[in-house]
């Protein structure tokens, strides 16, 4: 008996000793695999569920709504998800876009748990392109204006070169407007690329700005503006000719939602591709002003630039086009004067901007009215104050925005300013408090005032059209600018 005990002892013993042999190889080769989720207990309870139980999908974190599936199946989260009330949207890398009839969204989030299974994390979320704030740009040099997304997610990356171990989050990169004379370039702030040894994501700034050259008919990069001055309608056909080729002309102008800006048609030589002198395509954009004596040429490319992803709802490059216009910064004041003005100069043609020094010891100058017939000062002049602390910017989002009460971000060549906007109604009218807020030397400027609306509807026809129109060229972003560019 004494030797049957000693014998199963040892039984137990080598049992043990193979069982911690066999867990402290799995350690050594398999820790990464192992403790990928921190605490391993909840995955190994979950994989003896999918393999002894009949369940395709087996929760492990009650809290951080974790699952786990055998390999890389994403229909079982489909069908777990279309249970749950949820229908399949898009795919974006690892992230697996869900929507209930309600407009609830949820995303999964797929990660490898060894080559055999797969741990989703289920959350909610805000429609990414919904939650992508807008930056209004503007340029005061050549007088024109255009929005684009803070962020966008490169076009290589979209589709079957999303890899999978990465969530749209991971690839998504702010956006810039580059220039250099009249060349402007909208393209990412950096370039890229993933490490194919590390896997690890590489990001370089990118600062190079594409150059028009005169007579080089070559398809220009996506999203290289270049902007001219013209006369007439005849330089513009000029231009036409050195700029896209000797066998296109001025056809027609056609009126955009701008005021004084038209999208140009052109005249081809009718010539097939291979011995055309006008090589241009459906991706060409024109824009005049004869206003503004001005002419824009870009292209968008071939194919989707600028968005999160293939297909109409995630290109942005239409919506960025349809906003680019021209704006006439005469009728706000003369273009010709600067900020350097003074009341007391003895050029009667400077009398529109002023100079004061407030309570604070600020000085600035401003201009004493706007040349406007439709919009009216209130609170005038301006308030200045200059602060200490960080900027920052906490945005309105796109779906809980209120007309009365509305933040964003604009831009005034390379300078940003955080704008808030309350709109008051009246009889008839509509009171605007402007908060803008930016940084100067270091500092926090803060510049607020009200202007008074009509409500054009209120006009006969003409009187309608005039109103719409000033409001539509009325540039507020950049006489602020000024006021701050003056502050000493």
């Amino acid at each position: 008996m004494i030797f049957e005990h000693q014998s199963k002892n040892k039984k137990i013993l080598l049992i043990t000793s193979l069982i911690i042999l066999v867990l402290g190889v799995l350690m050594v080769f398999y820790s990464n695999v192992i403790f990928q989720e921190g605490n391993p207990w909840p995955q190994i309870k979950g994989l003896a569920q999918l393999t002894f139980g009949n369940q395709d999908v087996v929760k492990l974190d009650a809290e951080e709504n974790k699952y786990i599936t055998k390999s890389n199946n994403q229909e079982l989260i489909k069908s777990f998800m279309k249970e749950k009330g949820y229908d399949f949207t898009e795919q974006m890398g690892s992230g697996y876009f869900f929507q209930n009839d309600l407009g609830d969204r949820l995303v999964a989030v797929h990660k490898f748990y060894s080559r055999f299974y797969s741990v989703w994390t289920i959350s909610e979320t805000n429609n990414l392109k919904e939650s992508i704030e807008w930056i209004n740009y503007k340029n005061e040099e050549y007088g024109f204006a255009m929005s684009y997304p803070e962020f966008s997610i490169n076009n290589y990356f979209w589709g079957a070169n999303l890899p999978e171990e990465f969530s749209p989050l991971d690839l998504l990169l702010p956006n810039q407007i580059l220039n250099k004379n009249n060349n402007f370039y909208l393209t990412q702030k950096y370039n890229l690329e993933i490490n194919q040894q590390t896997g690890e994501l590489i990001k370089t700034k990118n600062t190079f700005i594409p150059e028009y050259r005169e007579n080089n008919f070559s398809y220009p990069l996506p999203w290289h503006i270049v902007i001219f001055d013209v006369e007439n309608e005849t330089d513009l056909d000029l231009l036409i000719k050195n700029k896209l080729g000797s066998g296109c002309n001025f056809k027609s102008k056609i009126a955009t939602s701008f005021a004084n800006n038209y999208g140009i048609e052109i005249n081809g030589d009718g010539k097939d591709l291979g011995s055309t002198n006008c090589p241009v395509n459906y991706a060409n954009y024109i824009i005049y002003s004869p206003v503004v004596k001005k002419v824009a040429f870009w292209s968008i490319g071939q194919e989707c630039n600028i968005g999160l992803g293939f297909g109409y709802d995630n290109c942005w490059d239409g919506k960025i086009a349809d906003s680019f216009h021209f704006y006439d910064y005469n009728f706000v004041f003369n273009r010709e004067q600067k900020i350097t003005i003074t009341e007391n100069s003895n050029n009667p043609a400077n009398n529109l901007w002023t100079t004061t020094t407030n309570s604070d010891g600020v000085t600035y100058q401003y201009p004493k009215e706007l040349l406007a017939k439709y919009i009216s000062v209130i609170k005038w002049p301006p308030v200045v104050k200059i602060e200490t602390g960080t900027y920052s910017c906490k945005t309105t989002p796109p779906e809980v925005s209120r007309i009365s009460d509305i933040t964003s971000k604009r831009m005034v060549d390379d300078r940003a300013y955080c704008v808030n906007v309350k709109h008051e109604g009246a009889a008839g009218s509509v009171y605007s408090s402007y908060a803008y807020t930016t940084v100067k030397n270091n500092k926090l400027i803060k510049v607020s005032f009200t202007l008074q609306y009509p409500n054009c509807n209120n006009y006969d026809d003409k009187q309608n059209e005039a109103c719409v129109s000033e409001r539509q060229a009325f540039d507020v972003d950049s006489t602020v600018d000024r006021i701050v560019q003056s502050i000493k």
